[in-house]
């Protein structure tokens, strides 16, 4: 349940801590468009922030666990599924 505290936008550490996800199972969720990320990166640079929307992973495990197995075992299972290219997009902050 989403609290009035709650930051819209939150690292990977805030889902590590909070939801327990994993950076594996957080990329797989990025590479297959099931929550939506931005990457904060200036033009030049080598590092930018990866930022995972809060509101769109908690939509994802309600829809998970809705669909009637535990939430673990589907996420488990996207170990199991090779990764294929995609098309990421990124913010480039002096655009905004």
């Amino acid at each position: 349940m989403q609290t009035t505290n709650d930051p819209e936008w939150v690292r990977e550490k805030y889902l590590t801590k909070h939801f327990g996800l994993t950076h594996t199972i957080l990329f797989r969720l990025r590479v297959f468009n099931l929550v939506r990320t931005l990457s904060l990166k200036q033009e030049g640079d080598k590092q930018g922030a990866r930022l995972y929307h809060l509101g769109s992973v908690r939509e994802y495990l309600k829809r998970q666990e809705m669909r009637g197995k535990p939430v673990y075992y589907r996420i488990a299972r996207l170990s199991s599924i090779p990764l294929r290219p995609m098309q990421t997009a990124s913010v480039v902050v002096g655009d905004l």
